[in-house]
């Protein structure tokens, strides 16, 4: 199947996934700013670092925590939470999904639609020629079909990578994984 086709080795997927997005730095994200930029950064460190140098009275290791916070902790956790979320509304979806099949099923297997006037209509009439437990079977049938494609379509391995948008090889792979896809889906 096409998941065992790209399970590779951690580590190769790590160094191609790491060679991708370098690709990806060199490509779309260095530019003259961005260049401006880290001299400035490292420029400037180099300066205070050889300007107190010999100044008993600069201490270095002190740090402000309430920029550390800010820089650093507020969105990691921001980007988990959100995560958290993410994955909590897809099971939500998924319960609901579910649930709504259940109900379906149930209403095409157990339900009887008599008219109003004649207690003798519906499934249970004499003339009906239907056999409603086949017809259920089908309906499960169906459903359990739909779900198993649902599956198939939710463990579809990703196609959204850098190596997908920059090496050939993740663009074959990508390409095939939609192709998969678009027949599932």
């Amino acid at each position: 199947t096409l998941q065992k086709k790209y399970r590779h080795n951690v580590i190769w997927l790590g160094i191609i996934n790491f060679l991708s997005g370098l690709l990806i730095f060199v490509f779309h994200l260095i530019n003259i700013e961005a260049l401006v930029s880290m001299g400035l950064s490292a420029g400037l460190t180099v300066y205070v670092y050889n300007a107190t140098e010999s100044d008993a009275a600069f201490d270095g290791g002190v740090m402000s925590w309430t920029l550390l916070t800010f820089a650093v902790v507020t969105p990691l956790s921001a980007s988990i939470g959100m995560a958290f979320n993410r994955r909590e509304l897809a099971l939500k979806y998924f319960k609901t999904f579910q649930s709504t099949l259940v109900q379906l099923y149930l209403a095409h297997a157990t339900w009887d639609w008599p008219k109003r006037r004649e207690p003798e209509s519906g499934r249970m009439s004499s003339s009906n020629a239907v056999d409603w437990e086949k017809y259920a079977d089908s309906i499960l049938d169906d459903m359990l079909s739909l779900i198993d494609e649902l599956r198939m379509y939710l463990l579809l391995p990703t196609s959204t990578r850098a190596r997908h948008r920059v090496l050939p090889n993740g663009m074959n792979e990508a390409r095939e994984i939609e192709e998969v896809s678009s027949r599932i889906h």
